[in-house]
């Protein structure tokens, strides 16, 4: 082998840090100091996590600020403190300026997307705890540097301020801008054409940004909570089942019979129960094998006066069956159905219940959390009656003269879309999944013929089926219906 003179070889010198064994603070400092070569590596962990683009973006920046270092550093030629600790020119300190562009970047990013004002203190408290977490990772890393005489302190306050002005120059141009550019321009263009285009889906690439302003954070954890925290096999939360597909169609055809308002939308909704609930009320949920649900009520947007919406007018025709309920509310009845199993109901709704209302009403979000704290009572055979059938399950007899009365609670809210920001920013679905309340999209698999459907006849909207895409069917439809009457429709 051929051997190489040692001066001819420079050293790569990213994890060698030397500190005095006599000084209490040196051994934590020293790992501190350490915390650029860890965050280079979880750029590209949590990147392959989550395929956010914003941790590549933020990894080239952090690749283009040492460039930026070391070409500084080659100019100004100002030596370290010592002769033996670190390698090379010590001005700028290229540790303080990495963190000084992943302090400003990051504290910009988490700025931008801060939770809106109406948001829940907690959402504020957690914003500012990370912004802060961030900045004192700055800080300490900066003044390990000076503390182990790696630099001086005029090196680090100046490879600080270069890197924090690289941070905010940076994320400006390649985040906030290209955020900001309006509709139809090149920027847009170009950045659409990025997230859609084949290699883009192939890889998984995504930002966050574009559909939500935490960058979808609250959205996902409510969707894992619920996950969660849910029994498993519940087939009620099976948006694909044709059952499902058959009851949100039902809630079309009460869309349907909307007057058209600009300023509103148009949505229909339905109330059912799962069929086996009729004939064993005791039974869980989440065994349910036949989930054939039995509409009980239904509802559509204006049907009552006032300015009523759909899944309020489905609740409140629910409210009035029940309190024509056989055998009275009152004395002891109810005491003794509070310590009985509510029979658990499925809400339909061509489109996410609102959780705000411009008018200043009450929004249907907080009428089904109202529904469900504070319960109406009513029996298995008066809802038999009322969805027109006794149910017939195999195995299953149902309950001789079943008088006893029971509180009903909306289980599972099953959408057709979600709200548009045409008004406001709806946040119905996080809301229900934090209190409990499974919340599921229904999409069909394949076309109506496909599973077996028959499709209505609506006069407002056409359903229209696209053989490419043989999924989207009713989302569209919910949607077109939703806007019927809007200038822009």
């Amino acid at each position: 082998m051929r051997l190489i003179s040692p001066e001819l070889l420079t050293t790569l010198d990213l994890t060698h840090v030397q500190y005095r064994p006599d000084d209490p603070y040196g051994a934590y400092l020293a790992l501190v100091t350490l915390a650029p070569v860890l965050i280079l590596t979880s750029y590209v962990a949590v990147f392959l996590v989550r395929r956010e683009v914003v941790y590549l973006n933020a990894l080239l920046g952090q690749v283009v600020t040492e460039i930026v270092n070391g070409k500084l550093k080659r100019y100004i030629k100002q030596a370290r403190p010592t002769e033996f600790l670190g390698l090379g020119y010590g001005m700028p300190s290229s540790h303080a300026q990495f963190c000084g562009f992943f302090v400003v970047f990051w504290t910009c990013h988490l700025l931008f997307h801060r939770p809106d004002r109406k948001a829940r203190m907690s959402h504020h408290v957690d914003s500012f705890v990370f912004v802060l977490l961030i900045w004192l990772f700055g800080v300490l890393t900066c003044y390990s540097r000076v503390h182990l005489y790696y630099h001086t302190s005029l090196q680090v306050l100046v490879g600080g301020t270069i890197g924090s002005i690289i941070g905010a120059l940076y994320y400006a141009a390649t985040e906030a801008f290209v955020r900001a550019a309006p509709a139809g321009s090149v920027v847009h263009s170009a950045r659409h054409f990025f997230y859609t285009n084949s290699l883009s889906r192939a890889l998984h690439l995504r930002d966050g940004g574009m559909a939500w302003e935490d960058a979808g954070a609250a959205a996902e954890y409510a969707t894992w909570f619920s996950k969660m925290t849910a029994s498993p096999g519940g087939i009620l939360t099976n948006g694909s089942l044709a059952c499902h597909v058959r009851m949100m169609l039902l809630a079309l055809t009460q869309a349907d019979d909307c007057d058209a308002v600009k300023g509103a939308f148009s949505v229909g909704c339905a109330i059912a129960v799962p069929a086996l609930q009729l004939a064993d009320p005791e039974a869980p949920i989440e065994s349910l094998h036949d989930v054939e649900p039995r509409a009980l009520t239904t509802g559509f947007s204006r049907e009552f006066p006032g300015n009523t919406h759909a899944e309020e007018c489905a609740i409140e025709k629910l409210a009035r069956y029940c309190v024509r309920t056989p055998g009275g509310q009152g004395g002891a009845a109810i005491d003794m159905a509070r310590s009985r199993a509510p029979i658990r109901l499925l809400l339909y709704t061509t489109m996410e219940p609102c959780s705000e209302r411009l008018s200043g009403n009450k929004p249907c979000v907080a009428r089904i959390l109202e529904t469900n704290a504070q319960p109406m009572y009513t029996t298995c055979k008066w809802l038999a009656k009322l969805a027109a059938s006794i149910p017939e399950n195999a195995g299953v007899s149902p309950v001789a003269a079943d008088d006893l009365l029971r509180p009903v609670r909306i289980d599972v809210v099953l959408q057709g879309v979600p709200e548009p920001d045409d008004f406001v920013k709806c946040v119905g679905q996080r809301t229900l999944r934090m209190h409990g309340i499974h919340v599921v999209t229904v999409t069909p698999e394949s076309s109506p013929s496909a599973i077996g459907v028959s499709l209505p006849n609506l006069a407002s909207v056409p359903i229209a089926i696209d053989t490419q895409q043989p999924t989207g069917w009713l989302r569209e439809a919910c949607l077109c219906m939703a806007r019927k009457g809007h200038k822009d429709a």
